[in-house]
């Protein structure tokens, strides 16, 4: 039987065990299923966050490049129309 059908029974026996009002053996089946809720893959877990966070601030940091080489971008245009207008002038 997996973990996960172990979990489930539990949680059905403390079910049962609350609805018959046999608190005692729903604390029972709730201290057996306690082990059963914790992740023997806790270590595998941590990794995939912190590889989503890492892929989260490399997105952030892209985001903000692609930002600043738009403005300098706009800067240029800006600074060519100016040139331009400058040109076309009469002087």
């Amino acid at each position: 039987m997996s973990h996960l059908e172990t979990a489930l029974k539990r949680v059905k026996d403390i079910e049962s065990a609350v609805a018959s009002g046999d608190l005692e053996a729903a604390n029972l089946a709730a201290q057996q299923l306690t082990p059963l809720l914790v992740s023997n893959n806790i270590d595998e877990l941590l990794s995939i966050r912190d590889r989503i966070e890492s892929l989260t601030l490399g997105v952030k940091a892209l985001q903000s490049a692609d930002l600043s080489q738009l403005r300098g971008v706009q800067q240029q245009r800006g600074g060519a129309e100016a040139y331009q207008a400058m040109q076309q002038s009469p002087c």
